[in-house]
């Protein structure tokens, strides 16, 4: 089992015990993590970028985006 499938099984075991409204915010954070790591290995932005550089058009964009409701602090 990798981590993200051991992560969906705790969450299941908590949902089974505690209900999904306590597990919703993690199950979120969780899914979270998830695309954001496949969008970093996927390297799809970057190429998108490099096909824009060679046309030459430049575009700078810093993004994070973090959902408060799952992402309390």
């Amino acid at each position: 089992m990798n981590d993200h499938e051991n992560e969906k099984s705790i969450l299941t075991k908590l949902k089974q015990q505690c209900g999904g409204q306590f597990t919703s915010n993690m199950e979120g954070m969780v899914t979270d993590l998830a695309l954001a790591k496949e969008n970093q290995t996927s390297g799809i932005f970057n190429q998108y970028l490099n096909e824009l550089r060679t046309t030459r058009c430049c575009i700078q964009s810093h993004q994070h985006l973090q959902f408060m409701l799952m992402w309390k602090r």
